[in-house]
C-alpha cells in the first residue's frame, strides 16, 4: 500500500534529468507507472494520501511563491502601462510568472502536456481512481491508439508531439517524465482493461501490486515522524537534483547481465502472450530501480558517484525479482496469464463465458463472477448481453447452454449454429456439472494462483541510505 506509491512520487522527484545509460544505445528514465488494485474498504486512499504528504506541501509552497510574484508582476505591468509610447520601446513589458506544477489529476494526453510544456522537469499523474486514466486514451484520437501510442513514448522518455484541438501549434516535448501512482478496484482493472492495453504492452509497463485483504484493526500501529520526515526530506533533496547520467559499475554490470539471461530464460517457457510481454520490462525495471536508489543513495550522502554500485544493483534486481513475483500472481488473479494474443480480442463477458460448461445455471454464471471480484449487476448484465448475442440461449429459467459452431460447415465463430437439442434434460445436466471452475478444470482452488509461501523470502529492499 505504501512502498509502490513511494516507488512513483521519488521517481517524480528525481525528474527528467536522471538517466541511467547501461550501454551506448540503451538509456532508462526514471518513470514509473504504479497501480495499487485493492477492493473498496481497504484504506489504499488513505495510504496514497500519506505518500502523496511531501507533494502536497511543496504545491503549498510554490503557490504561496506564485502568488507574491504574481503581486509582483500586476504591479510592474502597471508601471509599464503608464509609461508612454516612447518610454516602452526601451522597457520590454513584464513576463508573468508561471505556476510551479508538481502533479496533476487530469489524465488527457492534452492536459498533461500543456503542464508538462511549463514544467520541462516532469509531473506526477496522481489520481486515487486510475479507471478515469485508462479511459482517457483515444478521447481526443482520430484514429485508434493515438493517445495510446503517445503515452508508450511518454514512458519510454522520447520525444513527443501531442497536437491540441484548440490550437494549431502542437506541443513538443523532449525529455518527458510523467510517473503515475493511483488505486484501482481490481474488477475495474480487469473490466477496463481491453485487448488492445494488453496487446500494445501498457499493461506490461505498469507496476501492479495487488496486496492480499486481511482484517482491519485498530491499533497503535503508525508509520513512525522519524521516518515520515526522513521520506520528506529525501523527496525534497531529490526535487532539487539536476541532470545526470549513471553508467554500471563492473560488478552491477555483471549482475544486470545474469539477470538478463535469467528472465531470458523465463521468457523462453512462456507462450506468447501478455505475461510473456510483462516478462520482457523487467529488465528495464531493474535499471531503473537501480538508477532511483543510486540516486538517493548520492543524495542523502551529498555527493554524486555517477555510478551504480553492485550493492545497489542487487538491491534493485531483488526488487524486480519481487515485482515478476508479483505479476504473475496478479496476472493469474486477473485470468491474463493464460492468455494468448489471439484470444486478446474477446470481451470479458466472452472470457468469463469459456470458464463455464456447455450447460450452465445463474448461479454457477454468479459464482464464477464473484470469484473475479465482478459485481453482481456487473454479471447479469453480461448475461443478457450474451443472449443477445446468440452466445447462449435460455433453455429453462436459470439455466443456460452455450452456441457451438457446427463441427463441419458452421461459421467457426460467435453466433454459430445452434447444437441439436441434448436428449438430457436441463435440470439433469446442471446436477451433473462440476460444483467449481477448478473443479471442471481438474486443479485445486489453491493452485490458480502463487500463495503467499511463494513469496520471495526476506525481502529487504532499501532505498538511500
Amino acid at each position: 500500500m505504501l512502498a509502490l506509491p513511494a516507488l512513483a512520487v521519488l521517481s517524480a522527484a528525481a525528474g527528467s534529468g536522471a538517466r541511467i545509460r547501461l550501454k551506448r544505445s540503451w538509456v532508462e528514465p526514471a518513470t514509473f507507472w504504479c497501480v495499487v488494485a485493492a477492493p473498496s474498504g481497504t484504506a489504499k486512499s488513505a495510504a496514497l494520501e500519506l505518500v502523496l504528504r511531501p507533494v502536497y506541501e511543496l504545491e503549498a509552497e510554490a503557490a504561496a511563491r506564485y502568488r507574491a510574484d504574481r503581486e509582483v508582476y500586476e504591479q510592474r505591468l502597471k508601471e509599464w502601462r503608464a509609461l508612454s509610447k516612447e518610454e516602452r520601446v526601451h522597457v520590454p513589458e513584464p513576463e508573468p510568472p508561471r505556476s510551479v506544477r508538481y502533479r496533476l489529476s487530469d489524465a488527457t494526453l492534452e492536459a498533461v502536456a500543456a503542464v508538462h510544456r511549463d514544467n520541462p522537469r516532469g509531473v506526477l499523474l496522481a489520481r486515487d481512481e486510475l479507471s478515469g486514466w485508462i479511459s482517457s486514451f483515444d478521447r481526443y484520437a482520430q484514429t485508434h491508439g493515438g493517445d495510446l501510442a503517445s503515452w508508450l513514448e511518454l514512458y519510454e522518455g522520447r520525444p513527443v508531439v501531442v497536437d491540441r484541438k484548440t490550437d494549431p501549434e502542437p506541443i513538443r516535448i523532449e525529455r518527458p517524465h510523467v510517473p503515475v501512482i493511483g488505486t484501482v478496484q481490481p474488477w475495474i482493472l480487469r473490466e477496463r482493461v481491453s485487448p488492445e492495453l494488453l496487446a500494445s504492452g501498457f499493461v506490461a509497463r505498469l507496476m501492479i501490486a495487488m496486496p492480499p485483504e486481511v482484517p482491519r484493526r485498530f491499533t497503535d500501529a503508525d508509520v513512525s515522524e522519524e521516518v515520515e520526515a526522513a521520506y520528506a526530506r529525501l523527496v525534497r533533496r531529490l526535487y532539487q537534483t539536476g541532470k545526470v547520467e549513471f553508467t554500471l559499475s563492473i560488478e552491477a554490470r555483471r549482475l544486470f547481465g545474469a539477470f538478463v539471461e535469467e528472465m531470458d530464460q523465463e521468457r523462453r517457457r512462456l507462450p506468447d502472450g501478455p505475461l510473456r510481454s510483462a516478462s520482457a520490462k523487467i529488465e528495464a525495471k531493474a535499471a531503473r530501480l537501480a538508477l532511483l536508489f543510486q540516486l538517493a543513495e548520492d543524495v542523502e550522502a551529498g555527493y554524486q558517484t555517477r555510478e551504480v554500485s553492485g550493492e545497489v544493483m542487487r538491491r534493485a534486481i531483488e526488487l524486480a525479482q519481487w515485482l515478476w513475483y508479483e505479476t504473475n500472481r496478479v496476472y493469474a488473479l486477473m485470468r491474463w496469464s493464460g492468455l494468448s494474443y489471439a484470444a486478446l480480442h474477446r470481451s470479458p463477458a466472452e472470457r468469463l463465458l469459456d470458464q463455464l460448461p456447455a450447460v450452465f445455471s445463474t448461479a454457477d454464471w454468479l459464482q464464477v463472477a464473484k470469484t473475479q471480484s465482478i459485481p453482481r449487476r456487473t454479471a447479469e448484465r453480461w448475461l443478457s448481453q450474451l443472449i443477445d448475442a446468440k452466445r447462449i440461449e435460455r433453455i429453462q429459467k436459470g439455466a443456460y447452454r452455450k452456441f457451438t459452431p457446427m463441427a463441419v460447415g458452421g461459421n467457426g465463430g460467435s453466433g454459430g449454429t445452434l447444437p441439436e437439442k441434448s436428449t438430457i434434460s436441463a435440470t439433469t445436466a446442471i446436477r451433473q456439472m462440476p460444483e467449481s471452475v477448478d473443479e471442471q478444470a481438474g486443479i485445486s482452488p489453491s493452485s490458480s494462483a502463487p500463495g503467499p509461501a511463494d513469496t520471495p523470502a526476506r525481502m529487504n529492499v532499501r532505498i538511500g541510505a
